[in-house]
């Protein structure tokens, strides 16, 4: 649905796991491939990935919380201009990274974690809050659509 009304849909995500020794890089790709697959088949579009493999004492420049790789996206797709974008995920480091790029952040998870109380430590705040992708497309679709209002915007 998010495709068809629009949206631009990009995977930005930290994956270490080759890095530590855990998996293989093919290994990665392969899993990658099987996500982007998945979407696609149910009508869905990712037009581009984003992926860091570094590990965080790598101290690499593309890595989340640093706003790089989503800086990069708004650079090769200047159609969705940040004003409009959002970050959605259910890692600190996404609310981290949305709000040093400077644009809206949707947390997935639960209220009652741990990752609650870190970014409410941190003075993270996302600008929505939903347990699931689901419930932020739901909530999205009805403020886009007008018929509710929302201080998402």
């Amino acid at each position: 649905e998010m495709t068809a009304s629009d949206f631009g849909i990009v995977v930005i995500t930290n994956q270490p796991a080759a890095a530590k020794g855990k998996t293989t890089r093919a290994n990665l790709d392969a899993v990658h491939s099987k996500i982007i697959a998945k979407c696609e088949s149910a009508g869905g579009k990712i037009i581009k990935s984003y992926i860091c493999f570094h590990r965080a004492e790598d101290a690499c420049e593309c890595r989340k919380p640093k706003p790089t790789m989503l800086l990069q996206a708004f650079r090769d797709f200047p159609e969705f201009p940040p004003a409009l974008s959002w970050m959605v995920g259910d890692s600190i480091t996404d609310v981290e990274a949305a709000k040093r790029a400077g644009i809206r952040s949707a947390f997935l998870g639960s209220d009652k974690c741990d990752t609650c109380r870190i970014l409410h430590d941190r003075e993270l705040t996302p600008t929505f809050r939903a347990k699931d992708l689901a419930e932020f497309w739901k909530t999205i679709r009805k403020v886009s659509e007008g018929s509710i209002k929302s201080s998402v915007d």
